[in-house]
């Protein structure tokens, strides 16, 4: 550059006189600029002289760069103010910088910087007043370099990677500091009394920390505090009663930091407090009277504690500067207090999860600056104020779960900024006002679980642009408004469980955002809703759950409803729908119970995702039983009765998951399937079909060469009397009589001259095992993957290319007795068993002295070895872990709830918790498994894993199936947190408080949203199947089926404000 363009461009600026001794200084240091910026890979630097002071070697100087800070920074010994903040620098901090001596202002925060080396860094940088290192990668100790700068005023290291205790040299080096923030930072062990020395400190921010309590009196010392935040350490015990003498203090932030005393008195000494937050601990007590001293208060959160008591008047009195007040979460009681209306300046109010009584305070319409109002989840009574219509900025009205009574008030129409207003579950009575049409705003409205009546505003829709609308379980009438989706922006309607009646609104069928449609019958009657379904909804692409059962739809299925790709559950049964089943067949799940015909499609077997639910019944189809139901390997529950299918029905071997099928009254013949769900169904499901035979009780002997003999007609009666009569009692009797025979006349045959020839002795056998014993035997001499609960495992690849797990067991001498008492159960019961989320059991055999059980292969290995792998654990994502904690229900309910008689595993673990390719879970190990006989005690040893059994087991040794409830608890949240939750069930039976988004597995981001929400369920669910009293646990099949629906008005708060107790 041109040093005689750097001369006149300081004489353009005004300066009057500058010396050639100063001019060369000032040259010197625009080269060491230049060569500074030529060194640096960064956007163009065309107007690099843009300081504030007219010298650039005394001015200030800010720029984006990327990649490293080159060490000729350090050339700039003249500047006074550097900022490269918010850059992408990584490395080390150059040394260099340290030759920087006048410098007093350096930024260097929200980059990737690490710590310098502290063998070349200057000693000191004398004139450093403030410096910010705040969002690096620093650590983990704090550099030497910082103790040395006596200057320093303002110093911000948050957002770093220190560990260790605070150092204590804070306390003298800098002696001046009046800002100090280490936040977010991994900092432990106690906070420091020497912090006391630091007399001149006005912002004192630890928060986020690992610090530990008590919190030390001695920080009441530090009278110049203006601002202080401890918040989120595990600090534990009181807030101390010294900070009462902090009078300069007006912010004091410590939530969510397990304090568990009551507020103390002397906390009404900081008159200057202006910010408060001692939420999410464990605080006890009533409101401190003196609390009502604050009279500077804004922003009080008092929230999620143990408070109790009544709000005293003479609080609200005295907080008339409040803009946010919330003290939800608590136990309080009593009224809301008439004073309420003086806090005009407010704007948040909650006072959710308490358990205040009475009506709502007329008063609250003073409140003409809330924006944010939530008396949800409390005893309140009485009406909605018609007041209320004073609040024009308010956005969002929460005030379910309640007693309130009578009429919505038509006032309800003057909340015109209103966003969500949710009333569910309350007692409202009459019908919606009609001004609830006219709020321009409105996207969220639930009235569902209350005694509306009447019909619904006819205009409703057509002025707001809403999103979710539930007026499900009133006793609404008439017709659905017309204009419920002119806003084109519904996502979620329910309206079942009305009287709605009439055609379906015109506007539904362009809505194109729609997600959850229920218009059916629910728990009182059906709607009445009548006409044709529109083809329009075929073009509801995001449409996921459609219901329009138990109402009057005629006409046939349109095909463009089965061709919506989201779709997952569609019922339209119970209605008078013809014609025949579409062809393309979609998502289909219910249309039992209408007046199809024609026969059953072959692109049923698309339906691959289908798992709940099929239900044809109760139409007029004919036709065979297609094959392409095999393919529903997913399927859990079949229902073709009530129908005119004929011939024989295939071997369906493909459907796995099936627990339940009901064929009756058809003209099907032939042999019945061989697979458990048509082998255990009950008389009733195979009914009125007298050409059907097998060798379960009340059907016809097959003949193999023959189709099945007709009997005459008399005889038939009898039979079908006969079979009526007993099939109840042979139900339960004869499977088990029959297992038991074979198990123990394979068991107890004598041996034979090949066994004494060293060959196996086969005990029992799966009749779909495609290998020889002796392909076992050799086999595990190999590859041995594993120690299983009572043995080793090994992979086994047989002929073909199949690959089994192989358990093999070393039997004592007494093995005889052994295989008899610990493995019959598992024998005679989990051959049989066929379900998609329990391994495959092929078969057992013994030889000397060793006891083999063969497997199904599973190649992904144990959840709890991919949860210990740091690299498989980061890629099972959340949406993954849900699935498997779902499989792991899916398989206990059907051991639970659909074996005869029962199944308890009782060593449920994560270890036995295996995965395939696709991550679908399977529990395995059954060597355990007890059969249990619901009338016998079964008291038995105890069994199972360290830090999975249920307590109830260390002193009544009584094994029921809720032992296997509180294990299945254990491995949901031990699947979402990422490692065995002992210590967080430790912290929470001592009354410690976790938030629940501390709890969750830190490997993975945070869930958001509609994943957030299924978290959250899922370890609301998981909380209440560990539960210390057995009867209190939900069952498997509950907890099964719960996991499986979608969410319905799941009200989840956010993931940092979650208690976990509250689940408990």
């Amino acid at each position: 550059m041109d040093t005689h363009l750097v001369i006149f461009f300081l004489y353009l600026i005004g300066v009057p006189f500058v010396s050639p001794l100063y001019i060369a200084e000032a040259i010197n240091e625009v080269q060491a600029h230049v060569a500074w910026k030529s060194s640096l890979v960064a956007p163009a630097l065309s107007s690099w002289i843009t300081a504030r002071s007219p010298y650039l070697s005394h001015g200030s100087w800010k720029q984006q760069f990327h990649r490293s800070n080159p060490p000729s920074i350090g050339n700039l010994t003249e500047l006074l103010s550097l900022s490269l903040s918010s850059n992408s620098l990584d490395g080390s901090i150059p040394y260099q910088l340290g030759n920087l001596q006048k410098i007093q202002h350096l930024d260097l925060g929200s980059n990737f910087l690490r710590n310098p080396d502290s063998s070349q860094f200057p000693s000191s940088i004398p004139s450093l007043t403030n410096l910010s290192l705040n969002y690096n990668k620093l650590g983990p100790d704090l550099p030497e370099f910082i103790f040395q700068c006596q200057n320093l005023t303002y110093l911000d290291l948050s957002n770093n990677e220190f560990t260790g205790d605070i150092p204590v040299r804070f306390d003298s080096d800098p002696e001046n500091l009046m800002y100090l923030n280490l936040t977010s930072n991994n900092f432990s062990g106690q906070i420091p009394k020497e912090l006391t020395s630091l007399t001149e400190l006005r912002d004192h921010l630890m928060g986020k920390n690992q610090l530990v309590g008590p919190i030390p009196e001695e920080l009441g010392s530090i009278s110049t505090v203006q601002v202080l935040e401890i918040y989120e350490n595990p600090l534990g015990g009181p807030v101390p009663s010294s900070f009462g003498q902090l009078h300069m203090l007006e912010r004091l932030d410590i939530h969510g930091s397990g304090l568990n005393s009551s507020i103390p008195p002397e906390l009404g000494l900081c008159t200057n407090l202006h910010f408060l937050a001692l939420a999410v601990n464990s605080i006890t007590g009533n409101l401190a009277s003196s609390l009502a001293s604050l009279t500077r208060i804004q922003e009080l959160g008092l929230s999620s504690n143990f408070i109790t008591g009544e709000i005293m008047p003479e609080l609200l009195a005295n907080w008339t500067q409040v803009i946010s007040l919330q003290l939800q979460d608590n136990s309080l009681t009593g009224e809301i207090p008439t004073e309420i209306g003086l806090l005009t300046k407010l704007q948040i109010l909650y006072l959710f999860k308490n358990k205040l009584s009475g009506s709502i305070p007329t008063e609250i319409g003073n409140l003409r600056n809330l924006i944010e109002l939530d008396l949800s989840v409390n005893q309140l009574s009485g009406s909605i104020p018609s007041s209320i219509g004073n609040l024009k900025q308010l956005k969002i009205l929460n005030l379910f779960v309640n007693k309130v009574t009578e009429n919505l008030t038509p006032a309800i129409g003057d909340l015109t900024s209103i966003t969500a207003i949710d009333n569910n579950s309350n007692n409202f009575q009459g019908s919606l006002p009609k001004t609830i049409s006219q709020l321009p705003s409105l996207q969220l409205f639930y009235a569902y679980t209350n005694n509306f009546s009447g019909q619904s505003p006819a205009e409703f829709g057509r002025n707001s642009p809403l999103t979710n609308v539930s007026f499900t379980n009133n006793n609404f009438s008439g017709a659905l408004p017309s204009g419920i989706c002119d806003s084109r922006s519904l996502i979620y309607l329910t309206a079942n469980n009305n009287s709605f009646t009439g055609t379906i609104p015109e506007s539904l069928r362009n809505c194109l955002t729609l997600i959850r449609v229920r218009l059916e019958m629910n728990q009182i009657s059906g709607n009445q809703i009548s006409g044709e379904i529109p083809p329009e909804f075929g073009r509801l692409s995001m449409l996921q759950d459609f219901s329009l059962s138990s109402n009057v739809l005629t006409g046939e299925i349109p095909k463009e409803l089965m061709e919506m790709a989201h779709m997952f559950k569609l019922n339209l049964s119970n209605n008078k729908l013809s014609g025949d089943i579409p062809m393309e067949i979609g998502q289909l799940a219910s249309i039992g119970d209408n007046d199809l015909n024609g026969t059953i499609p072959y692109q049923i077997g698309s339906l691959v995702s289908l798992q709940s639910l099929l239900d044809l019944s109760r139409n007029s189809i004919w036709g065979p039983i297609t094959s392409d139901f095999s393919k529903l390997s997913s399927l859990e529950n079949l229902n073709l009765s009530h129908n005119n299918l004929s011939g024989e029905i295939p071997a369906l071997s493909g459907m796995v998951s099936l627990l339940s099928v009901d064929i009756s009254h058809n003209n099907l013949e032939g042999p019945l399937p061989d697979i458990l769900a048509f082998q255990r169904a009950p008389a009733t499901s195979l009914a009125g079909i007298p050409r059907l035979c097998g060798k379960i009780n009340g059907l016809l002997p097959c003949n193999e060469n023959q189709s099945p003999v007709l009997q005459p007609k008399n005889s038939k009666k009898i039979v079908i009397a006969i079979v009526v009569s007993i099939a109840a009692a042979l139900a339960l009797l004869a499977p088990m009589a029959g297992i038991f025979a074979l198990c123990h006349k394979t068991l107890h045959t004598p041996k034979s001259s090949k066994e004494t020839n060293d060959e196996s002795e086969p005990l029992i056998w799966s009749s779909d095992g495609k290998f020889t014993f002796n392909d076992i035997i050799e086999a595990t001499e190999n590859f041995c993957v594993g120690e299983g609960g009572h043995g080793r495992v090994y992979k086994v690849v047989l002929q073909e290319d199949q690959i089994v797990a192989v358990k093999r067991l070393q039997l004592p001498q007494n093995g005889e007795m052994v295989v008899q008492k610990s493995f019959e159960n598992e024998i005679r019961a989990l051959t049989n068993v066929r379900h998609q989320n329990i391994v495959k059991l092929y078969g057992f055999c013994g030889k000397q002295g060793f006891m083999y059980l063969a497997y199904g292969y599973m190649e992904g290995g144990s959840v709890a070895r991919v949860l210990q792998d740091e690299k498989e654990a980061k890629e099972l994502p959340w949406r993954k872990r849900l699935h498997v904690v779902r499989g792991v229900a899916r398989a206990l309910s059907y051991l639970h709830h659909d074996c005869v008689p029962p199944i308890v595993h009782r060593d449920v673990s994560s270890n036995n918790v295996l995965l395939d390719s696709d991550y679908e879970a399977c529990i395995a190990d059954f060597g355990t498994a007890k059969l249990l006989n619901p009338d016998s005690s079964n008291w038995t040893a105890a069994a199972g894993t360290y830090g999975y059994m249920a307590p109830e087991l260390a002193y009544t040794m009584r094994v029921t199936e809720k032992c296997d409830v509180y294990s299945f608890g254990v491995i949901a949240l031990e699947v979402l947190t990422g490692k065995h939750p002992g210590e967080l069930l430790n912290c929470l039976s001592n009354g410690q408080e976790v938030i629940l988004s501390d709890a969750l597995d830190p490997r993975l981001l945070p869930p958001t949203d509609q994943l957030a929400e299924e978290v959250v369920f899922t370890v609301m669910l998981a909380m209440a199947c560990i539960r210390t009293i057995p009867e209190s646990r939900p069952t498997m099949r509950y907890i099964s089926q719960e996991l499986s629906a979608p969410i319905q008005d799941f009200h989840s708060e956010h993931l940092g404000t979650i208690r976990m107790s509250k689940y408990m």
